[in-house]
């Protein structure tokens, strides 16, 4: 199954073009380390990624998580004692490598993930609706053998039109997800062996690329490859 993952990502990915296909904003607030000037947003993006775990050993975890969820991610997250015990236990999750989750660690997973994703990027990529939207609708139309993944709740409106469980429940197959414990630790695994298997590509490259790609090629694969009888 990640191998055919693979060839029907290599066949789409082009890392050339990955810069144009993402357009995510780059914050200007607080940084936590020296940005290159005058490179494109995803560069700069590129660069967080690959070096901000260094400073996990220098400024307080709490504060940099805080940042990172915030004013990277764009997601307001109160500082509160509840939210800062949360990500400290889920930290130790990491370090001890576990791979479960409790109910209300997976429920702000969007969060907690982008923390992961920077904390130890060789492991860890961001679960995010639109990824989990390209990759859903990846594996359900090749028929993959594997479990499908929850998808957190988004921001995008035209993804929100375009529900897939609806699509799927009414597709008559069989339909299997991952429970939330599991959800993101094989999420994971599974981005992790996919790139590495793909040609030249990196775990969170592909997260990028699926993020970029689902308001666009998957929303498009979708309107073109459903339809529905109607009438009597």
């Amino acid at each position: 199954m990640k191998n055919k993952l693979a060839e029907i990502l290599t066949d789409r990915f082009n890392k050339s073009s990955l810069e144009s296909l993402y357009k995510w904003d780059f914050p200007k607030k607080d940084l936590p380390i020296r940005i290159p000037k005058d490179v494109s947003n995803f560069k700069k993006n590129i660069f967080l990624k690959e070096n901000l775990c260094k400073k996990f050993n220098e400024i307080n975890f709490i504060d940099l998580s805080y940042w990172i969820v915030n004013e990277w991610g764009g997601i307001p997250l109160k500082r509160t004692e509840n939210n800062s015990r949360k990500i400290i236990n889920f930290k130790k999750k990491l370090d001890n490598k576990e791979t479960r989750l409790f109910k209300y660690e997976f429920d702000t997973i969007s969060s907690l993930s982008k923390i992961a994703s920077f904390y130890e990027p060789k492991e860890f990529v961001i679960y995010d609706s639109r990824v989990v939207y390209s990759l859903n609708w990846l594996i359900f139309k090749n028929n993959l053998d594997t479990k499908l993944f929850p998808q957190p709740s988004g921001r995008n409106s035209a993804i929100a039109e375009y529900d897939q469980k609806t699509i799927f429940n009414l597709s008559n197959r069989f339909i299997e997800y991952w429970n939330g414990e599991e959800a993101y630790f094989e999420y994971c695994k599974l981005l992790n062996e996919t790139a590495a298997l793909s040609k030249g590509m990196k775990n969170y490259e592909l997260e990028m690329f699926l993020f970029s790609i689902a308001v666009t090629d998957i929303l498009e694969d979708i309107k073109s490859n459903v339809t529905f009888c109607y009438g009597l």
